[in-house]
């Protein structure tokens, strides 16, 4: 910042002959700015006179934010950016052009400097002294009355801008919204023209998000279509009752349930749990229910299905995800099953009597080595028996300090609860685990199966 010699009343007009500009010319210019409209132009030209002539190059500050306010300037030619620091950045507010006064809320009122002003082009201004500010403000009332006129004006505009972004807000966290909002922040009023850019940009930030909505919820319905119904029907005479459940962390999850006969007699029951979140995971998911319901139906034993299904998904498996996965397969005439796990939790075969078997997992998750062995056992259930399948989203939800649920206090909770409805089994268990989690952000997906054989 370069300072000029000072404009005093002995020197006036050689003074003003510093700009290049004629006296009558600048004073005319500041008498055309809307604060000093209303003001004698005899009186501005004196207060010209008291200034202090500083040019500023490009880049050079002309006020800085939080230092004393001793003092405004009049831009006389040239150009600036009015920012502010904050805790999270800087933000760009608004420029200003020749003619106007800066800093003269501060020279008048006493307080910090509340933004920066930096020269975007060469810049000249006048200095002028806060006392001399005040001096003219008390022999010019009407220039007070403007300068708070206009105080008022900017607090009027940052109430609507509060306003539009409060709306704004709204409108990310809700599906529905009010497409009004849309046009104001995309073509603000003209007193908000400060904002623009801000508000185009939060406006693009509405409309991506609505999308991407649209599409997660279209996903979310595809996926809810892949699976079952949660409740099983009976077939074949048989009393069957069959109650699943899954609450993805996301809009769509890798978690997976499935049942379905194939044939008269035999019900296949799987769950599942795909590496990784979101919609990577569902699409993958989608994929070993596929390979698996093709190859139960083409293989003769269960362990040749699980092993087809599993080089199908490493044979395509760019992104290397895997799934943990149980499968059962139920004779319900006789309650005999062959049973497959591929590193899932081993899920619960709750006697009626009250004793409790579980399944421990004995072989690899599905997609990760090709021609890999699947071990498979035999398991008989009983009537009023309960087999009670699970992903890890039960026994890893954490509450709002951080503890786990675990598998332990899992296993205390399915040991008190009753077995004769699968629906009650499930909605108690899932439900025991929200509530441990109550205030805490669901990390990862939910899925629960109960099924009670009362043949």
């Amino acid at each position: 910042m370069r300072q000029l010699d000072p404009m005093t009343n002995e020197n006036t007009a050689s003074a003003y002959l510093q700009l290049g500009i004629p006296a009558s010319d600048i004073a005319a210019m500041v008498h055309c700015h809307p604060l000093f409209a209303e003001t004698d132009l005899a009186a501005i030209t004196k207060l010209l006179a008291r200034g202090r002539l500083l040019a500023l190059r490009p880049g050079e500050v002309l006020l800085d934010q939080g230092e004393a306010s001793d003092a405004a300037y009049i831009v006389i030619e040239g150009s600036a950016s009015i920012r502010i620091e904050t805790s999270y950045g800087r933000v760009n507010l608004s420029t200003v052009s020749a003619p106007a006064l800066v800093g003269e809320i501060g020279a008048l009122m006493g307080v910090q400097r509340t933004a920066t002003i930096e020269a975007t082009k060469p810049l000249r201004a006048l200095r002028i002294d806060g006392g001399d500010l005040q001096k003219f403000g008390s022999e010019n009332p009407r220039f007070l009355a403007r300068v708070m006129m206009q105080v008022g004006n900017r607090f009027q505009t940052f109430n609507q801008a509060i306003g539009f972004y409060s709306n704004a807000l709204q409108a990310l966290r809700q599906h529905n919204f009010d497409l009004r909002l849309l046009e104001d922040l995309k073509a603000p009023l003209p007193e908000l023209a400060d904002f623009t850019h801000s508000f185009r940009r939060l406006a693009e930030e509405i409309i991506e998000r609505r999308a991407h909505r649209e599409e997660m919820a279209n996903a979310a319905a595809i996926q809810r279509t892949i699976l079952p119904p949660p409740a099983l029907r009976s077939s074949g005479g048989a009393a069957l009752d069959l109650f699943a459940h899954m609450m993805p962390a996301r809009d769509v999850g890798g978690d997976f349930y499935d049942y379905f006969w194939l044939d008269d007699r035999r019900l296949a029951i799987t769950v599942g749990d795909v590496s990784g979140k979101g919609i990577p995971a569902a699409l993958f998911m989608a994929a070993v229910q596929t390979a698996l319901r093709l190859a139960l139906r083409q293989q003769q034993t269960l362990d040749a299905a699980i092993a087809a299904a599993n080089d199908l998904l490493v044979a395509n498996n760019d992104e290397a995800m895997f799934a943990t996965l149980f499968c059962a397969l139920i004779d319900i005439r006789t309650g005999i099953g062959v049973v497959c796990n591929c590193g899932h939790p081993a899920p619960f075969v709750l006697r009626r009597g009250g004793d409790c078997d579980r399944i421990a997992s004995s072989s690899l998750p599905l997609g990760i080595q090709l021609d890999a062995q699947f071990k498979t056992e035999t398991i008989a259930i009983r009537k009023g028996d309960m087999i009670f399948l699970w992903t890890d989203g039960l026994s890893d939800a954490l509450n709002s300090v951080g503890e786990r649920y675990g598998e332990k206090r899992l296993e205390q909770l399915v040991f008190g609860l009753s077995t004769e409805q699968a629906r009650d089994f499930v909605l108690a268990a899932t439900g025991a685990v929200t509530e441990f989690t109550a205030g805490a952000t669901q990390f990862d997906d939910l899925t629960a199966l109960a099924f009670v054989y009362d043949r």
